[in-house]
């Protein structure tokens, strides 16, 4: 499927394509251009619920596939399931057990890979223009998962400890680099 216009593909198509336990490598940038196309139509008024649906679902196989030999510590991999299953749930709303689409799953994964207690980014966070530039980058990459989960904090139940965790963890956006 190389230099083919992703968008002219039928959906059944690409599903066959993902599905394939040999497809296409990740260095082909096949995987990348799928997430975006996915992500896209995943957020189209006008295609119906299922249809979106199945976008949806591709688009998560396509991030899969796209770091399917990256290590498991790959950050960039993280910000980019974040992305993902924060666009699911804006787009979609949440669905509670589903990994896409359940709010509390999205935040406790979010703190999982940060990689850092929120203590340790609280602490950091004042004093960030002294770190050096791989502790910087580090706290980039907060920034950018915190940023993508920014108001899926509101489907969560009021007063829950995963709200109250999500809302204070949000509340260090403005002074992340």
């Amino acid at each position: 499927m190389r230099n083919v216009d992703l968008s002219l593909v039928p959906l059944e198509r690409l599903e066959r394509l993902a599905a394939r336990p040999a497809g296409v490598r990740p260095e082909d940038q096949i995987w990348e251009a799928l997430r975006e196309l996915c992500t896209t139509r995943m957020g189209r008024a006008d295609l119906g619920e299922a249809v979106r649906l199945r976008w949806a679902r591709l688009a998560a196989t396509a991030v899969t596939r796209k770091y399917a030999h990256a290590p498991d510590d790959d950050a960039r991999k993280h910000v980019d399931v974040v992305r993902l299953r924060a666009a699911s749930i804006k787009a979609l709303g949440p669905e509670p057990g589903d990994p896409d689409r359940d709010p509390e799953l999205l935040f406790r994964y979010l703190t999982e890979k940060c990689a850092m207690t929120y203590d340790e980014v609280a602490a950091e966070t004042p004093r960030w223009r002294e770190l050096p530039t791989a502790e910087i980058l580090r706290l980039r990459r907060v920034k950018n998962m915190l940023t993508a989960a920014l108001g899926v904090e509101q489907h969560l139940p009021s007063g829950s400890p995963v709200r109250a965790a999500a809302e204070k963890w949000l509340a260090l956006l403005p002074d992340l680099p």
